[in-house]
């Protein structure tokens, strides 16, 4: 029995990706079907001087993806769109908690300040495709569903009344630390 049926859910192209790779970690922009997908998807690759795939990183601007496989991956899934950015050896531990989160939130303000239509980002261990397996529209994410995530990126301004752990520009990072789902931070 492969392992996603194992685990409850059908397999499909996200599920197979993660079966064959090791543990990444997800920063994942949200929008609904109203944006242009194909465009955005562009516009977050220019932005983050990536290109769709693997990308294997030594020097790069931003220090998140210096040194480490960067995968970028788009999901359309209509009325939702998801563009995902899978970060190898991405480690969190207590001493370098702040640092991490600055990159995170560094990341996610230059992608929900430049594009209108992403509605926040998402940071989590491999486990964003199986909180939102059942969710359809960007409506059905609320308070209780984000708070299952351990990182949430949204402009200051936004209906989810979630409390900022700290803000960059116009773009609030939310750590959830009761978050019931992951312990993110590494023994290592």
């Amino acid at each position: 029995q492969s392992p996603a049926k194992f685990m409850g859910f059908a397999p499909n192209k996200k599920v197979a990706r993660k079966l064959i790779m090791g543990e990444y970690f997800e920063l994942t922009f949200f929008s609904s079907i109203c944006a242009d997908g194909r465009k955005n998807k562009k516009k977050i690759l220019e932005l983050l001087s990536l290109t769709e795939g693997k990308n294997e990183i030594g020097q790069h601007t931003y220090p998140l993806f210096e040194n480490r496989e960067v995968l970028f991956e788009f999901f359309e899934e209509p009325p939702l769109l998801e563009y995902v950015i899978s970060l190898s050896d991405f480690i969190i531990t207590k001493e370098n908690f702040y640092q991490k989160e600055r990159q995170l939130l560094q990341i996610a303000d230059i992608c929900l300040s430049r594009i209108e239509s992403l509605i926040f980002a998402t940071g989590i261990y491999e486990l964003t495709y199986y909180l939102t397996q059942d969710i359809k529209h960007i409506e059905s994410f609320d308070r209780g569903l984000l708070t299952q995530f351990p990182f949430v990126f949204l402009r200051s301004k936004n209906e989810y009344n979630l409390v900022p752990f700290e803000q960059h520009n116009d773009t609030i990072c939310v750590f959830n630390t009761d978050n019931p789902v992951q312990n993110i931070f590494s023994d290592v």
